[in-house]
């Protein structure tokens, strides 16, 4: 059979006679006033200090905690609900408007209204009577707690001084939960259990919570210790190392680091990256030539060599553009007249972003060497990227540090050739790149041909934008069937269908002809051929959409003629 529920153990508590009806409230910003206790603090706030100018020593008062310590003149709401009933040991007024004050807990107090605010609150309410469910329990509870206090001091731990059991847990356990510098909620929480053993749980859970914590952080604190400690040691040998060093004559590592932060010191980095290159130079420091060192020295190098603001001076004469155009490309009128719209309207948008150009015929018609000629007229350097065979994404985005002989992408590889942010890159063969399961190197390419997003592109290695939005993007491709339709959708589209027969002629005569005359030592006055017999090389030797099995045919006539110069040659001299 459950045994009733019966009060506590007499005590100075319960002997008390305590006040009735109206009794005038102190707030507290933070803490909380546990019964069997004493806390001394000054009072300012102007309702309290009116408060203690009609209240004196041996006067009783509630001390009700604040929910916020923000809250300068708090309302009833504002405060817990349950407070402790006190009285005033000690008020000493220290100046106009502040006191110094002591009071002593006596017991629970659970407010139920306000029947004053001004110019101080009072309420009214009824004191919580402690209930003690089990003495027999209470008591090993209370024990219980005591043996764990000293374990923490014996462990080094500080909760201050130890309370005594005495013939009464409840005083016990409140002196203990004020001793444990609990946040303000968890405090009210405390004070809120009546029942007796329920509230000696509770503390023995804050104690064990508090203890979890403290030793965690004393953890941290050793390893933070031991590593400094470990990273002085290292310091300092390294130190010594280098002094040996410059005596055996052998101290270049310095020299090349000293390079090295100069070169860095001259890149004009950005902001963020320059956070970057600070810390891994402090890192640099501490692993001086061991292997983690020689990592970070080649990841700052290229930071230093890539052109975070270099830019080559781009020519915008449209007039001059359409020239070399016409010297270096007979026929592809609509073709030249679409890539001179293309510059033209980013001459007058003055915008450097904007469509990805992406020449598109059968082999031979002169895709690449358009590019070339585009990059000589506007007076970008060219850098190649060949795509054909390229089956892994980190071909084009890097590969992370955490690789052994990591590097970058091609992409910043072709920035970093270029030496200037805003060359003409020519991404040839897009339609041979690679694909095999778990790899896609589409996908990277969609954010290096998006106008909108490769100002911020992000190599794996690099881990640090890089703005590709001032380069030139030029892609060469037979078909377009094989690209995704994400990937089709970033490009501008310049179909080169091929070369008419007079076209051919003229490229034949013009370029070809004179180019193969020229590689292979023949004289132009040696070497004759009529529009006739071109005509019948084309015809019958050539059946192609470019002019590629045409030059080949026009290396192989230039060879046999210099073949028979040369025989002419020897057998004059015998």
């Amino acid at each position: 059979m459950q045994q009733p529920k019966k009060p506590s153990r007499n005590s100075k508590l319960t002997e008390q006679s305590f006040p009735v009806g109206s009794i005038p409230l102190l707030p507290l910003r933070t803490g909380v006033l546990f019964p069997g206790t004493v806390m001394s603090f000054t009072v300012g706030r102007p309702r309290s200090v009116a408060l203690l100018d009609v209240v004196g020593v041996g006067d009783w008062v509630l001390v009700a905690s604040q929910k916020s310590s923000k809250v300068v003149t708090p309302k009833l709401s504002d405060l817990y609900q349950v407070a402790t009933l006190a009285k005033v040991v000690h008020s000493v007024r220290t100046s106009e408007n502040a006191y110094r004050l002591g009071l002593e807990g006596f017991a629970r107090f659970e407010i139920t209204s306000l029947s004053q605010s001004e110019p101080y609150m009072r309420v009214e309410g009824e004191v919580l009577r402690e209930i003690d469910s089990d003495e027999q329990e209470s008591m090993l509870l209370a024990e219980e707690l005591a043996k764990r206090i000293l374990e923490v001091k014996a462990q080094g731990g500080t909760l201050g001084e130890s309370p005594e059991i005495g013939d009464n847990p409840s005083i016990f356990a409140d002196r203990v939960a004020a001793g444990l510098g609990l946040e303000t909620e968890k405090a009210v929480e405390v004070l809120s259990i009546a029942e007796l053993p329920a509230r000696l749980y509770r503390v023995l859970a804050l104690l064990a919570e508090l203890t979890a914590t403290a030793d965690i952080k004393r953890k941290i604190q050793r390893d933070v210790q031991d590593q400094f400690g470990k990273q002085q040691r290292e310091a300092i040998l390294r130190q010594q190392l280098r002094a040996i060093q410059k005596e055996l004559g052998e101290d270049d590592g310095g020299g090349e680091d000293s390079k090295l932060k100069q070169k860095l010191a001259d890149a004009e980095l950005p902001e963020e990256v320059q956070e970057i290159v600070t810390r891994e130079l402090n890192r640099l420091e501490s692993a001086g030539r061991s292997a983690e060192g020689n990592v970070i020295r080649t990841y700052l190098d290229w930071i230093a060599s890539l052109p975070w603001a270099a830019r080559a001076s781009v020519r915008e004469d449209l007039n001059a553009m359409a020239r070399k155009l016409d010297d270096d490309h007979f026929g592809l009128e609509d073709v030249k007249k679409r890539i001179l719209e293309h510059m033209a309207v980013q001459k007058l948008s003055g915008n450097p972003r904007g469509t990805i150009l992406a020449l598109v015929g059968p082999p031979g018609v002169g895709k690449t060497s358009l590019g070339q000629s585009i990059a000589d007229a506007t007076g970008r350097p060219l850098v190649r990227i060949a795509l054909g065979g390229v089956r892994d994404e980190a071909e084009i985005r890097g590969h992370r540090r955490t690789y052994v002989g990591a590097l970058p992408g091609r992409i910043l590889h072709a920035i970093r050739k270029a030496g200037v942010k805003n060359p003409l890159v020519l991404l040839d063969e897009l339609d041979k790149l690679g694909t095999s399961w778990g790899h896609a190197p589409e996908a990277a390419l969609l954010e290096v041909l998006d106008p909108e997003q490769n100002k911020s592109f992000t190599d794996h290695y690099l881990e640090t934008p890089f703005d590709l939005s001032e380069v030139m993007f030029i892609a060469t491709a037979n078909t377009l069937e094989t690209l995704s339709g994400p990937l089709r959708d970033r490009l501008e589209v310049v179909e080169l269908s091929g070369y008419t027969e007079e076209e051919k002629l003229a490229i034949a005569r013009r370029h070809l002809l004179p180019k193969r005359a020229k590689e292979n030592g023949v004289p132009d006055d040696l070497l004759a051929l009529s529009d006739e017999a071109l005509r019948v090389l084309i015809g019958s030797y050539t059946r192609e959409a470019g002019v590629r099995q045409l030059d080949r045919e026009l290396s192989r006539i230039t060879r046999r003629v210099a073949l028979k110069i040369a025989q002419d040659q020897d057998s004059t001299a015998d």
